[in-house]
């Protein structure tokens, strides 16, 4: 996660650079490029090997998993209503 923070930050920094002329400018371009591929083809790496061994997943884990989603969604149900109400007062406080 790290390394396609960085990898990133190197991408855009090059890409200013070169394009404003800068010395080293294309080079830096080009590392944070070569980084940034390495970095997806690690992640792709890794999706493949969770799809192709999916008995890895032991009870736990996917208890887990469910919890974080039910949590996720319980979080997005409740911005939304808090939004929705904070709209509808200020709207009427307006009128």
């Amino acid at each position: 996660m790290i390394l396609v923070s960085f990898s990133l930050l190197t991408l855009t920094t090059g890409a200013v650079t070169f394009m404003h002329g800068y010395y080293l400018g294309g080079y830096i371009l080009t590392l944070g490029f070569v980084i940034t591929t390495y970095g997806m083809a690690l992640w792709l790496r890794d999706i493949i090997t969770e799809a192709t061994f999916p008995t890895n997943f032991n009870n736990i884990l996917l208890k887990t998993k469910l919890k974080n989603i039910n949590i996720l969604l319980i979080n997005d149900i409740l911005k939304y209503n808090l939004l929705n109400i904070l709209n509808n007062f200020i709207f009427s406080y307006l009128n």
